[in-house]
């Protein structure tokens, strides 16, 4: 059942509001480097810092991997109906506030992917995006 206000276009959605990145950087030493979506089989965030830290998610201890730049947390899992939750994960005195939706609004504001690759990275943010909106609905 669509509500009469509910969105049936992006374009309608003002998603910047509530899914944007946050970062919070107190710690001299570490610092966030980046973060990414995976949707190989089940839909996983990783969140990139550039130094090995005391590392949490939503303020259970985890562990990160070392990578050739740094170490990565990852949030493995994510169910589509879940896409809307926000993580925060820290690394010593750096906080960061991610969701999968956080990851769309990148992709579809990017303007550093070549032109021809622009258009399907979009498109996959938008069904990525509406795909969540159905599941929470269905689960609902």
């Amino acid at each position: 059942d669509n509500l009469a206000n509910e969105p049936t276009e992006l374009a309608d959605v003002s998603l910047e509001d509530i899914y944007v990145t946050s970062v919070e950087d107190t710690d001299e030493n570490v610092d966030f480097v980046g973060a990414a979506l995976s949707l190989k089989n089940r839909t996983a965030i990783q969140v990139y810092f550039n130094e090995d830290a005391d590392f949490a998610v939503d303020g259970k201890n985890v562990e990160a991997v070392k990578t050739d730049d740094g170490y990565c947390v990852q949030i493995s899992d994510i169910l589509p109906n879940e896409y809307v939750k926000s993580y925060t994960i820290t690394a010593n005195n750096v906080t960061v506030t991610y969701s999968p939706y956080s990851y769309i609004i990148a992709a579809l504001n990017s303007t550093e992917v070549s032109s021809g690759r622009l258009s399907e990275l979009q498109n996959l943010a938008k069904a990525l995006y509406f795909y969540g909106v159905a599941a929470k609905d269905y689960a609902a």
